[in-house]
């Protein structure tokens, strides 16, 4: 009897854990459906041309975190603006050429993808938006140039809705808990990188330390949305994380016991906070560091500060922006690949006369906005070919079989809402995202509930035929023109390596953006070999080199004290110029000079820094050698 009632009873107790309408997954689900119906519900009253369009865009747009959903927001709405102005600009040059007008689409589309590769977080998004705002503000105006205006003006209205729309249910049902979390985050980084500095062994903490610390900067640009506190300190927070970084990618420290009582007095909290500043205070004013072991120590006093004053009301300070490396060649492929592929669609619309091919080129413009900066394309668009075959035959359904057989805005509302769940459900979980967008945007679209309803077999198979064509088209393109991550991991290091071979050349530059773009190189370089654990090593080992190396040179400078080292610096300086790719050779020359200031004076100092240079050029050279 026991083990008969034990059954329903366990049955019942999971239905009740997997129902939990308190769970995040459940809330973000409740959320996107009644965001996607007021934006519906308010289109239908503004009498928007393509109402439907409305919750389309709120289910692109929605997100868990209410941070992610303002900054997209913000910036879906900057970008079609931007992208209505480009549209009426070239319906009005353009109407009645229509090859122009493709040409015209593709470069536009083309360079849109490339501002998107290079930019960062939501701004990323608003250039994808502006890219891929033509199609949409230019659907079926081809044939009526006349209508043009009326549809780009009804579709920045459409966006505003959903802005607003997703505004107000954020505001009203989402938690803002970022701010806790990016603090959280930064006292849990300052830990991981003061063990660093303790351990001996530290290049496998180093790799993985990385790519944690710019991902700071990904959960602060979603962190800000939300708190307008949070956004006055974001240059602080980015400062913080630029010195975590420099600090984790130094050498090997000396000064192990030292960082050991550090890093035990900070892993026991914030109360401990002021005993180890007063062990760092105590170990600079003692002047018994080496003097590479300095900065380190300065460092980490100055990141305890800086979190100590984000407690506070305000932070005003003045901050230096922390730069960031951008890939310039692999953004012009990414545009290049989709001005192809959008021009190559628009020859077969064009050159078949399909009356609804526009549809094609309105799906591949958006999908390869999406994928073309996605680690693997390719994958991604068979996802949205798979989210696709779902939404064709519910979308029939839908539209063919239940909506006929209802009446009032209610029953809409719920049916809708019904065949819309299993897509957000998709999207909630990683693996699925892609395929709940693509199922969600072609339901929506093909099911075209507006008002009045309009039931058209022939338009729905057509508009069918150029959602595949559009899908399929995304996922051949990225097949033959594949993006490859190993191509750009080898860009990186050819980067990191020109750009030292360029500062000993002698090129003018900012010390302090030098460092940082050779850091994030590093981190981007850490997080394309993850799964390659041996070229990792070996990667990461001469990237750390390098930017060591880069420290050491860019500080020679200020050890000079007399006019004579000054005339040894300048002519090794030269002398290193014409031996830049020569890391031997160069070795040698540094090691001449810094035994010539022993015999001028007690500048050990200096010595012991051209020395330092000296030992970095032969392990470079040793390397190089090695590898080849």
């Amino acid at each position: 009897m026991n083990g008969a009632l034990s059954f329903p009873a366990k049955t019942f107790l999971t239905c009740i854990k997997y129902c939990d309408i308190t769970s995040p997954r459940t809330t973000y689900v409740l959320r996107a459906v009644l965001a996607a119906n007021l934006a519906l519900v308010t289109a239908y009253w503004l009498e928007l041309d393509m109402p439907y369009s409305a919750a389309s865009t709120v289910l692109l747009v929605l997100n868990p975190v209410q941070g992610a959903v303002l900054g997209k927001g913000k910036w879906r709405l900057i970008g079609t603006l931007v992208g209505m102005v480009a549209a009426l600009t070239l319906m009005a040059a353009f109407t009645q050429q229509p090859w122009l007008f493709a040409i015209a689409d593709s470069l536009w589309l083309g360079t849109c993808v490339m501002a998107m590769s290079v930019l960062r977080h939501f701004r990323a998004s608003g250039a994808a938006v502006a890219g891929y705002t033509i199609g949409l503000a230019t659907l079926g105006a081809m044939q009526h140039p006349e209508l043009a205006f009326e549809h780009a003006v009804g579709r920045a209205a459409t966006v505003a809705v959903v802005v607003i729309s997703l505004g107000v249910v954020s505001a009203l049902f989402s938690r803002r808990s970022l701010s806790v979390k990016v603090a959280a985050q930064l006292w849990h980084l300052t830990q991981q990188t003061t063990r660093i500095q303790a351990e001996h062994d530290r290049a496998t903490l180093q790799r993985q330390l990385l790519a944690e610390l710019y991902g700071v900067d990904d959960l602060l640009a979603a962190a800000r949305q939300e708190s307008p506190q949070l956004a006055q300190q974001t240059p602080i927070i980015r400062q913080v994380m630029d010195l975590l970084v420099v600090n984790a990618t130094l050498q090997t420290s000396t000064q192990h016991a030292l960082w050991q009582q550090v890093n035990s007095l900070l892993q026991m909290g914030r109360s401990t906070v002021s005993a180890a500043q007063a062990l760092l205070y105590t170990a600079l004013k003692a002047e018994t560091l080496p003097p590479n072991e300095i900065l380190p120590v300065d460092n980490l006093l100055r990141v305890l500060t800086l979190l100590g004053n984000l407690d506070r009301a305000t932070v005003r300070q003045s901050v230096t922006p922390v730069a960031f490396h951008r890939d310039w060649r692999g953004a012009w492929r990414n545009g290049l690949r989709a001005a192809i592929t959008l021009l190559a669609a628009s020859a077969l619309w064009i050159g078949s006369g399909w009356s609804d091919g526009d549809i094609m080129l309105l799906i591949i413009a958006p999908y390869f906005a999406l994928l073309s900066t996605a680690p693997q394309s390719a994958a991604g668009a068979r996802k949205f070919l798979l989210g696709t075959l779902f939404a064709l035959p519910l979308a029939f359904i839908c539209a063919f079989m239940l909506l006929p057989l209802i009446s009032g805005l209610p029953l809409l509302l719920i049916v809708l809402s019904l065949f819309w769940l299993p897509g957000i459900y998709a999207t909630s979980m990683p693996q699925h995202m892609l395929s709940g967008l693509a199922y969600l945007v072609g339901f929506n679209t093909l099911t075209a509930a507006s008002n009045p309803m309009v039931y058209d077999a022939a338009q729905f198979l057509n508009w069918s035929l150029a959602w595949l064509l559009g899908t399929a088209a995304t996922l051949l393109a990225f097949q033959l023109m594949p993006r490859r991550p190993e191509r750009h991991a080898v860009r990186l290091q050819r980067q990191i390596r020109y750009s030292m071979v360029s500062l000993l050349k002698g090129k003018k530059v900012s010390a302090t953006r030098w460092q940082q773009h050779q850091q994030h190189r590093l981190a981007q370089l850490a997080g394309l070999l993850r799964a390659q654990p041996e070229q990792q090593q070996q990667a990461m080992q001469q990237g750390l080199l390098t930017l060591n190396l880069g420290r050491e040179w860019l500080a020679l400078p200020h050890l000079i004290r007399t006019s004579q080292q000054q005339t040894l610096i300048t002519l090794l300086q030269q002398r290193i110029a014409r031996r830049a790719q020569q890391p031997s050779l160069a070795a040698k020359y540094v090691a001449r000079t810094a035994r010539s200031i022993t015999n001028m004076g007690d500048n050990v100092t200096l010595f012991e820094h051209l020395m330092e240079i000296a030992r970095l050029l032969q392990i470079m050279a040793a390397g190089e050698t090695h590898a080849q």
